[in-house]
């Protein structure tokens, strides 16, 4: 709700999320409200995805798969917050049957792993290697695009910590 606000008075709003499974039908109804205000949303989802079976396509809410070699456990909440990023770590995906309490996130406040993690999820955003795209009719499309520069982003973000660690 609080990117919706920006978005209304004029700033940007952004959200990322990164989960294994969507199924929260209010969680959904409160992503698409945020979509249909103006909120631009990524939501990286490895699972099932109950959001197209619900609501009109939306233009404003992306939702990506990247399955590959990795099995992967993450989630992740990420809002743009005015460019005063919040970034939120949780272990529950959203899902039906689990408890709104269940799912709470923490706070991530360590500045360099905050940044750390906003710079993994934005190399998956960049996948386009392994990264399909869910559309209207639940396909998966491999992400095409124009770009030279092959991404894989699980051996991107290897190469990307790996580096890290040398410095």
């Amino acid at each position: 709700r609080r990117e919706i606000e920006h978005v209304r008075e004029g700033r940007k709003g952004r959200i990322i999320l990164k989960m294994n499974g969507l199924h929260d039908q209010h969680m959904i109804e409160e992503i698409y409200h945020a979509s249909e205000a103006g909120v631009e949303i990524d939501l990286i989802v490895g699972g099932f995805v109950a959001w197209y079976r619900t609501k009109p396509y939306s233009a404003n809410i992306r939702v990506t798969r990247i399955v590959d070699m990795f099995l992967e456990h993450s989630r992740v909440w990420y809002f743009l917050n005015d460019g005063q990023e919040d970034l939120f770590l949780t272990s529950a995906d959203w899902m039906l049957g689990i408890e709104p309490t269940d799912r709470d996130g923490f706070p991530d406040l360590d500045p360099d792993l905050k940044r750390e993690i906003i710079d993994i999820l934005n190399i998956q955003l960049s996948d386009n290697v392994k990264a399909c795209y869910l559309d209207g009719e639940l396909r998966n499309n491999f992400k095409c695009d124009d770009n030279p520069v092959k991404v894989r982003s699980q051996l991107a973000i290897y190469d990307y910590l790996r580096n890290k660690s040398i410095r």
